[in-house]
């Protein structure tokens, strides 16, 4: 298992990008994108939308059970190395932490 470095002030990981235990209310788009747009939202009222979310979030989920089923196969029957492993584990893992920032941002105060 990998440990994240943490940063040895704060105990927070110390690279950018990296998940942290910081409060929902530590990470808003001003402190990262300064003067930039504001941060698209998941509108809860909108069924649809909120649907749509919900089948993202499943796919990014199924995905990372995909790569964690190739990676605990004996290794003679994977069919991903660790390098596309890897790859693959990244790219759910920046669409999961971008599917829950919009929908904590559709939360506004109440997060």
């Amino acid at each position: 298992m990998t440990t994240v470095p943490r940063a040895p002030e704060t105990g927070q990981p110390s690279h950018p990008g990296e998940a942290s235990d910081a409060p929902a209310d530590d990470h808003t788009r001003a402190t990262l994108i300064p003067d930039g747009p504001p941060a698209p939202r998941l509108d809860f009222a909108d069924l649809a939308a909120v649907r749509a979310w919900l089948d993202d979030l499943a796919a990014r989920v199924d995905d990372l059970a995909a790569v964690a089923e190739d990676q605990t196969d004996p290794p003679a029957a994977r069919m991903l190395g660790r390098a596309g492993a890897r790859e693959q584990i990244g790219d759910a893992y920046g669409s999961l932490t971008d599917l829950i920032a919009l929908a904590r941002a559709g939360l506004g105060g109440a997060s």
